[in-house]
This record gives structure tokens, sequence and C-alpha cells, in this order.
């Protein structure tokens, strides 16, 4: 248990990163994810709210996160006073919804990793144009396009 705790904030932060590939799908690991901690610091509540808002690309999976599930575990997760986590975690929220509601303006178009297209037609056969786009997202590598 004490290692799930020890990697549970990176598990939750590539959770969310994977809801723009995958979508609800990972609503439940998510979840149990969350139910299986015992506590978050609120340092660390406060980053993965925010990672869900700014990475999120679709504003219902955005939502649904932030809503159905991390609301509904802040009371167990975080270990402080009722009042204190409620003024948290509804400031947290009012920020986060504004970003999420922004969100859709501002996304550029989703572009696929790999896009394949008929061509031609040669020899009874179809020609068919690739793309791949390689995309690195860690800090400090390169972003290449395709």
């Amino acid at each position: 248990m004490n290692e799930l705790v020890y990697w549970s904030s990176a598990l939750l932060c590539e959770l969310v990163i994977l809801t723009n590939v995958l979508g609800g799908f990972l609503h439940q690991p998510f979840s149990l994810l969350l139910c299986q901690l015992e506590r978050v610091a609120m340092q660390n509540f406060g980053e993965m709210t925010e990672l869900i808002a700014l990475t999120t690309m679709s504003s219902e999976t955005a939502m649904d996160l932030l809503f159905e599930i991390i609301e509904l575990e802040s009371s167990c997760l975080l270990v402080e006073p009722p009042p204190v986590i409620k003024q948290f975690v509804n400031s947290l929220f009012g920020i986060a919804r504004d970003h999420v509601d922004e969100a859709p303006n501002c996304h550029k178009p989703k572009m696929e990793p790999l896009r394949l297209a008929i061509h031609d037609y040669e020899d009874g056969y179809s020609v068919v144009r690739t793309s791949l786009r390689l995309d690195f997202g860690r800090e400090g590598e390169r972003n290449y396009g395709g």
C-alpha cells in the first residue's frame, strides 16, 4: 500500500493525460485509484485538478473527472477540517471550471498520430499516402509534427 501512495500522484497524472486518448474508459480506473488512497496532499490535489483543467481536450470528460469523481472523493482524500476542504475545493474547482469552459475555444484541431488516405490506384491496387506524427510530450524534448 505504501508503494501505491508513493506512485499515486504520478499514476493519476498519467491517467489524466491518457483521458485524451481513451476518454471515458479511464473513469473507473481513475476512481478506483482515488478510492484506494488514504490521503493526498493539498498541493498534489491542486496540481491534479489543474492538469485536468488544462490538458483534457473534452470539456465533458474534464467536468466528469472533476465533479463526478474528484469532488466526491475530496473529503476522504484531504486531511483538513471540513470547512477548509470545502472552501479549498470550491475555489479550486471554480478556477478549473473557467479553464475547462475556455478550453474548446483554444484547442487546435486534434491531429491523428497516423493518417492513412487513398492517394491513387495503380495496377489494380490502392496507393496509400501515410503521415506519421511523432510527439514527445516530456519536458526538454522536441515536438515533431507531421
